[in-house]
């Protein structure tokens, strides 16, 4: 029993120094995340083996839970990356999801991924342009729909949010942390995935739109604010680009502000910029989860197969073997001795020459 005691004991320090050694690189937001997951794993574990086996049995009794696939997906990525540190540690001696014996990974279903079209970004933009619809007499202007009040706020924000996440790619994360000193100087630094200080390139249209928002602020306040006029979090930019699409009459795709960020990397593709330099521009670490988001849209894959395709070719090309050959004209007998008098006298005359 003290031995099992003190496995358990183990076990829950090893969590504990992993999400200790997690703080340097993710946030308090992902770092609960990790624990969310790992600790009914670590529970359930008890006196168990860490191996694939113990792994497929804790998925089957999540789904035995009747827990979500979205859950089990989420428990899948938690306890890989456990293991990986674990292994890394030296607390591990082999990889579960490595090698013969691995755990199996999960099922995915290919979906259509959607993704604004120029049309729906020119909607958007349009809707930007907001006033009270219902007043008789605008110069009668209440607090909010003041120059420094929440409506006429709203309506700036949200044209520079779409300006700036179509420009630049940039991540929501990496949008609520702007501050007003951020569009002021001359390089837009940002707080990237993974604690990391990254430069972001914007025109001067998206440039002068952010500075214009900030205005005469200070270089520490945040560059967009809620609805009460502190920080924006993810949540509240979503809430702005909602409120937008609905005024515009767009419908959202399912994650609406990581689809700006296929929206700018197909946009760069139809500007014909090298693979290498979107990888560059979106900040990835691979080149690989770069081609993720450069793959052509439905539209331009129909274009390509349309001018490659020879299927109408094809097909005149066997309507004219199934053609029944035209048959020989039967000739009466006068027109056939008047031929061959014709012929007889051709034959006399290259004679006589």
């Amino acid at each position: 029993m003290e031995a099992q005691a003190a496995r358990a004991i183990d076990r829950d320090q090893d969590l504990e120094d992993f999400l200790i050694s997690r703080q340097a690189t993710c946030n308090d937001k992902t770092l609960s995340t990790y624990g969310f997951y790992l600790r009914p794993f670590v529970r359930w574990l008890d006196n168990r083996p860490l191996s694939a086996i113990s792994i497929a049995a804790y998925r089957l009794a999540r789904r035995q839970a009747k827990k979500s696939d979205a859950t089990i997906g989420n428990d899948h990525r938690m306890i890989k990356t456990y293991c990986r540190w674990l292994l890394d540690e030296g607390r591990l001696t082999s990889d579960p999801f490595v090698g013969p014996g691995r755990v199996k990974p999960l099922p995915t279903k290919r979906r259509r991924r959607q993704v604004y079209t120029d049309a729906e970004i020119v909607k958007l933009l349009a809707a930007t342009f907001v006033k009270a619809a219902n007043k008789r007499r605008m110069e009668l202007t209440r607090r909010r729909w003041k120059e420094n009040g929440p409506y006429m706020r709203e309506a700036r924000q949200a044209r520079a949010l779409v300006l700036l996440f179509c420009d630049s790619a940039l991540r929501a994360e990496e949008v609520a942390k702007l501050t007003c000193k951020s569009v002021r100087t001359a390089e837009l630094i940002v707080d990237s995935k993974g604690g990391h200080e990254d430069v972001a390139f914007i025109g001067p249209v998206t440039r002068s739109a952010l500075r214009e928002l900030a205005g005469n602020r200070s270089d520490a306040d945040p560059l967009f604010r809620d609805w009460k006029g502190k920080q924006c979090s993810t949540r509240a930019i979503r809430g702005i680009i909602a409120r937008l699409a609905k005024r515009a009459g767009v419908a959202l795709p399912p994650r609406p502000l990581h689809a700006f960020r296929h929206f700018a990397a197909r946009q760069w593709v139809k500007a014909k910029v090298p693979d290498l330099a979107i990888r560059q521009l979106m900040r990835h670490s691979n080149l690989s989860t770069t081609r993720i988001y450069t793959e052509l849209d439905a539209a331009e894959l129909a274009a390509l197969h349309a001018d490659a395709s020879n299927i109408q070719k094809l097909l005149d090309q066997a309507e004219q073997q199934a053609a029944p050959e035209p048959k020989p004209q039967a000739v009466s007998a006068r027109q056939g001795r008047r031929l061959r008098a014709v012929a007889r006298a051709r034959k006399r005359t290259n004679s006589s020459s």
